[in-house]
């Protein structure tokens, strides 16, 4: 099994129904993982900022565990 597979399967265990964030660099397998795991919903932002806020709210409101999700910010160059 897959690292990112196994974090999946124990964030699932603990009901978590979405993840907030964007794909991108150390992350995309995590994302791309989801796509085998119809019960987490990947909900894509557009700023990291952006998705802690809206995991802490889903938290708080639908009184249930969220996860909020950020790259490691490096940057490849060419």
């Amino acid at each position: 099994m897959k690292a990112a597979r196994s974090v999946l399967e124990y964030l699932k265990g603990y009901g978590v129904q979405h993840i907030f964030g964007i794909p991108a660099g150390s992350v995309n397998v995590i994302f791309d993982e989801l796509y085998d795991m119809p019960e987490i919903t990947p909900i894509i932002t557009k700023h990291e900022g952006a998705a802690s806020y809206m995991a802490a709210a889903y938290a708080k409101y639908a009184n249930q565990m969220s996860v909020c999700i950020g790259c490691s910010g490096l940057v490849e160059r060419t």
